[in-house]
């Protein structure tokens, strides 16, 4: 039979073992997959401005030129593959194409993303499905104006084989 005292004692060594090892083990995030390369894809895309909410489709196309371990940078360009009866930011004309410059992380989980615009306050959210595939949902909200979408975009491969 184990004495009080031995019991107490080895209670305090495995809760100071625990104490010491899980934060470690958090710590200790996977390596961050690389994501240079381009990534495509259609979806649809919701806007509101001015009180009028439109439904529209798009093609998104994210390239990511950098990466230094779970950052990196690059650009985001887009564009309208129907009219949209909203107008955009830049003064009265209808905007039917965009060029942005992102920056993003990769989640200590070496699968959540979030990019973050430069020029405006959109920022998307998601995750890898694969080697060549993610998941983002996108947000962008200024007083008065929202856009959302949700996108899978798939990384290109050149002919060789390459991204």
């Amino acid at each position: 039979m184990i004495s009080v005292a031995r019991y107490f004692s080895l209670c305090l060594f495995l809760s100071g073992t625990l104490f010491f090892a899980l934060p470690l083990s958090l710590t200790q995030a996977q390596e961050a997959p690389d994501l240079v390369g381009t990534w495509t894809g259609d979806h649809s895309i919701i806007i509101h401005r001015d009180g009028a909410v439109e439904l529209g489709k798009i093609t998104t196309v994210l390239t990511i030129k950098q990466q230094d371990g779970p950052y990196f940078q690059g650009s985001k360009t887009w564009k309208r593959q129907e009219k949209i009866s909203v107008y955009s930011d830049i003064g009265e004309e209808l905007a039917t194409e965009g060029l942005e410059n992102i920056v993003g992380v990769i989640g200590f989980d070496g699968e959540t993303v979030t990019i973050a615009e430069g020029e405006d306050s959109g920022v998307h959210h998601g995750r890898l499905i694969d080697r060549d595939q993610m998941m983002l949902t996108y947000v962008e909200s200024d007083i008065g104006d929202a856009v959302l979408f949700r996108a899978i975009l798939t990384r290109q491969r050149l002919p060789s084989g390459r991204y």
